[in-house]
């Protein structure tokens, strides 16, 4: 078996991601739910940067915008094509 580097690109406990939970690829980034800090985020490898993709932030189920939503557990992410899935598993729903 051939050894090789890895690079670790996300951390949990770290100012960019509270707790990882779930990972997919999208659009040539990285997108994962962060269960702790109720958010799904995005990680672009061309810029090394966390950004955060949907979520307020606070306890809820709020359907809305991206930004003004808000998850109670958000768990699960997957995409097919161009459509990103998320769900939360406390409240029961799946999301586009």
């Amino acid at each position: 078996m051939e050894s090789s580097e890895v690079t670790n690109v996300l951390e949990n406990m770290t100012d960019n991601c509270r707790e990882i939970k779930k990972v997919a690829r999208f659009k040539g980034t990285l997108v994962f739910t962060d269960v702790g800090s109720r958010q799904v985020k995005w990680y672009n490898p061309s810029t090394k940067k966390v950004e955060t993709l949907a979520g307020d932030g606070s306890e809820g189920a709020q359907d809305d915008t991206e930004k003004s939503c808000s998850f109670v557990q958000v768990h699960g992410i997957c995409s097919v094509s161009d459509i990103l899935f998320t769900t939360d598993a406390a409240a029961g729903k799946s999301s586009l």
